[in-house]
């Protein structure tokens, strides 16, 4: 899937009024100079969740604790030279 660039707060919030006062998506896509599957793709965000905000993203699980950030933290300051091998085994 093509990721796609965000659109401005600004651009949402026309996009949001001028659905509301009723143009269709073309009308609205010729207004703001914007790609018409980029507008349907914000009024269907716009109908399911009641708001256009980015929904948050996946990441990579945490793997440490913040307990473990901190003695890892502590470790580090104390052994400057030590690997990271070094330190997850100490």
């Amino acid at each position: 899937m093509i990721k796609t660039r965000e659109l401005s707060p600004a651009t949402e919030k026309c996009i949001e009024v001028l659905y509301k006062e009723g143009l269709n998506m073309t009308q609205i896509a010729q207004r703001l100079n914007c790609h018409r599957s980029t507008i349907s793709r914000n009024v269907a965000k716009l109908s399911t969740f009641g708001n256009m905000d980015n929904l948050p993203r996946p990441g990579r699980p945490r793997i440490s604790t913040p307990r473990d950030d901190k003695i890892l933290r502590r470790l580090s300051r104390t052994s400057q030279f030590a690997t990271s091998w070094d330190l997850s085994h100490e």
